[in-house]
């Protein structure tokens, strides 16, 4: 360790009490994911797609709408990192199929998304797998404490 000086001074390391927003985890197929699930899965906000402009004719193309994104908070198992994931509609389906009324959220899963060549649906895999920061827990819960004087 290196000695703290009245000339080096001691790096500020926040203590983060919740967070407003979290990162984006982009789901690329073929890509097996770890996460544990801190949330439900919820409809994100309204997407507001403007109308546009026909550069040719001036005619104005209203814009398709589009139904909210559903979203989940997720820890990165990898990373360690809370995340927010888009859960497609096959997702959500198969994981709500399984575990009633929210009951998936803290439970871990691995999940790989495959493309069909030719279609406009994804094929979903996924399984519940072990939580690996509960064996970490149970380490520190278990560890004698120390007594104060």
């Amino acid at each position: 360790m290196t000695e703290q000086t009245a000339t080096t001074p001691a790096k500020f390391v926040p203590k983060i009490k919740g967070h407003v927003t979290l990162p984006q985890l982009k789901i690329v197929a073929g890509v097996f994911y770890y996460v544990k699930f801190l949330s439900t899965m919820a409809l994100g906000k309204d997407i507001q797609v403007p109308d546009t402009v026909d550069p040719a004719t001036g005619e104005i193309k209203k814009a398709a709408k589009r139904e909210p994104a559903t979203i989940a908070q997720v820890l990165n198992l990898e990373t360690g990192t809370p995340a927010q994931i888009v859960c497609s509609t096959v997702f959500r389906k198969e994981i709500e199929e399984q575990f009633k009324a929210g009951s998936y959220v803290g439970k871990c899963f691995m999940f790989r998304i495959t493309k069909v060549a030719g279609k406009t649906y994804n094929l979903v895999e996924i399984s519940e797998i072990e939580d690996p920061t509960a064996s970490a827990e149970a380490t520190e819960s278990a560890a004698p404490k120390a007594k104060a004087k």
